[in-house]
């Protein structure tokens, strides 16, 4: 009986034993086990720039489809699609005859009627005008004889030294006199006297119309040419030698990619942050980067949809070179917002209460459930304006499945 019991006491005394001997590894897996995994992040003010990312179409500073200004034959396209031409090339041009037969006509008819209007200006010619004074001044001297041969025959007749028929005589004489001088008189009136106004406006009238109608000529022969308004590439060409184009009518198009822009629409937060002439990075579709500027900035915003546009000039170097963008891609541009001076963390680090928001701080290995307030979303981050210090640690990701108190072990303790 009694080796029973010893042998009892023998082993009760091995179990307390072994149950005393777990080693300090065994120890250490176990406190692991209670402790989950988090990753981490660092609250602070570096990096706090935000950048927003907008879409739009890439367009050529200028695009013109320049026509003829007449209807006719096509003659020539000295052009063709893709080719760079400076301001002034000659384009295109159709046939210019009746134009120019029309404006040669005109031309003609105005260098008649001003020739007939220098000569009604300038009158008879200076001989005739001689001619016509040696006359006048011969019946003046004319009239002056006469009258000193009545005044001779009044004399005489009182003094009863002739007749009466020959006072009568020189008295008819001085008449005749009177009247050849007169009429020697109005002639060198007309001659030495201004053009008449009805003959000048009626010549003025027919100037006027001939120069209409040269104008018009005009018109209709720069009408026949289409000529480059900018250096650019020529996108496109419709217009085919030899057929008939129509005044206005679509003939090739014309582009400036020296210089490329692109508008995109905006937001109130994001046009607050703004201002012409500022730099901003754009993306073409292949992930190419460029600096642009800011060109303008709509004032008002887009009655349908709440939204500003803006507009972003990028400098396109050579439009004619390989690495030059071209028109009608998609390019996104990253345009700068500014914050209230709090801390950005991901939306993921952000939980939601009923008493508001609240984060994870991750303090001595264990979690602090922190109340946070916050300010605007920025794409995939949120500012949080109260409730955090710099250096803190707060969870990343996943806070709806842990609880405050918890033990916690970073994977990235050290980040």
């Amino acid at each position: 009986m009694k080796i029973r019991k010893s042998s009892i006491l023998l082993v009760l005394s091995l179990g307390l034993l072994l149950s005393g001997c777990t080693s300090p590894r065994e120890e250490s897996a176990t406190e692991q086990k209670k402790e989950k995994i988090v990753e981490g992040v660092t609250i602070s003010k570096n990096n706090q720039a935000i950048v927003e990312w907008k879409s739009g179409e890439i367009k050529p500073r200028e695009r013109v489809e320049p026509t003829f200004g007449v209807s006719g034959k096509i003659t020539t396209i000295n052009v063709h699609e893709g080719q760079y031409v400076k301001k002034g090339t000659l384009l295109a041009t159709i046939d210019a005859g009746v134009y120019a037969t029309a404006s040669q006509a005109a031309n003609a008819t105005i260098g008649e009627a001003i020739a007939r209007r220098e000569r009604l200006l300038k009158g008879v010619d200076d001989e005739s005008r001689k001619q016509q004074k040696i006359r006048m001044q011969s019946a003046e001297r004319n009239l002056t004889e006469a009258q000193t041969n009545l005044n001779k025959m009044h004399r005489l007749y009182a003094a009863d030294a002739i007749s009466k028929d020959t006072l009568t005589s020189a008295e008819n004489a001085l008449k005749t006199a009177e009247e050849a001088f007169r009429t020697e008189q109005l002639t060198w009136d007309k001659l030495i006297k201004a053009p008449e106004q009805d003959a000048l406006a009626g010549i003025d009238s027919n100037i006027a119309q001939a120069r209409n109608s040269s104008a018009q000529a005009s018109n209709g022969l720069s009408g026949t040419k289409i000529i480059a308004p900018f250096d650019g590439t020529i996108s496109g060409v419709w217009g085919v030698e030899g057929d008939q184009a129509v005044a206005g009518s679509r003939v090739l198009e014309l582009v400036d990619l020296g210089e490329l822009k692109v508008t995109v629409a905006v937001e109130t937060g994001i046009r607050k942050s703004l201002s012409a002439g500022a730099k901003v990075i754009v993306k073409d579709e292949d992930g190419k980067e460029r600096e642009g500027r800011i060109h303008f900035i709509s004032p008002m915003p887009n009655q349908s949809t709440g939204k500003y546009e803006v507009e972003v000039r990028i400098s396109n170097g050579t439009a004619t070179s390989a690495t030059a963008w071209l028109g009608g891609r998609v390019a996104k541009v990253g345009l700068p917002r500014h914050t209230e001076g709090g801390y950005l963390i991901g939306i993921e680090s952000v939980g939601i209460g009923e008493d508001g928001n609240w984060v994870l701080v991750i303090k001595d290995g264990k979690l602090e459930q922190r109340k946070v307030t916050t300010g605007e979303t920025y794409g995939d981050v949120i500012e949080v304006t109260k409730g955090l210090r710099e250096g803190e640690r707060v969870v990343k990701s996943g806070v709806s499945f842990l609880l405050p108190g918890e033990k916690v072990r970073e994977v990235n303790a050290y980040e």
